[in-house]
């Protein structure tokens, strides 16, 4: 069962996270089934409302950004600067502190914000009246790359299921 003060960590990390905050998170316990099914819905919820928050975040600044280029190499810069902002966003969507169905969700969601972003700034450089050279930079910084880049992160440490020993072939 959780604690009080686990249950508190992850209220606070979470809050943080939703506020932009990348905070270490090394501390916080799995959500799984040993906190008890109250508990874990708890921090389910939390974790859903972290993460639009964050991802809500994340969106804005990008239209605030692009919305204030003038040139193909600001705009580069500024589809930069979100690809990199994407990473705790991915980090946090492949936590396996998370249950599967919760990273899952949260990958998807992940997934088709930036596809959308990418597809809006796609067909706002295709019009005619941007600056030549926009439509480069939007291609060249595709923000979906940010997704390729993600490193799969290995299952969380505990009992291994597969047999130890050499292995023989025959």
């Amino acid at each position: 069962m959780i604690s009080d003060g686990e249950y508190s960590a992850w209220a606070a990390w979470l809050e943080a996270f939703g506020d932009g905050s990348d905070l270490p998170s090394l501390h916080l316990p799995a959500v799984d089934e040993a906190m008890g099914p109250f508990m874990q819905s708890r921090v389910i919820e939390r974790v859903a409302r972290a993460f639009e928050t964050r991802a809500v975040r994340w969106a804005r600044v990008l239209e605030r950004d692009v919305g204030a280029v003038t040139d193909p190499t600001a705009l580069a810069a500024a589809m930069i600067s979100a690809r990199a902002r994407l990473a705790p966003l991915i980090a946090f969507a492949d936590d396996a502190r998370l249950p599967e169905a919760v990273r899952d969700e949260l990958r998807r969601a992940l997934i088709s914000m930036v596809r959308s972003a990418q597809e809006n700034l796609d067909h706002s450089a295709r019009q005619s009246f941007v600056p030549p050279g926009q439509l480069a930079a939007v291609l060249d910084n595709d923000l979906r790359r940010a997704l390729a880049a993600a490193p799969v992160l290995p299952p969380p440490a505990g009992p291994s299921s597969t047999p130890r020993g050499r292995r023989v072939i025959l």
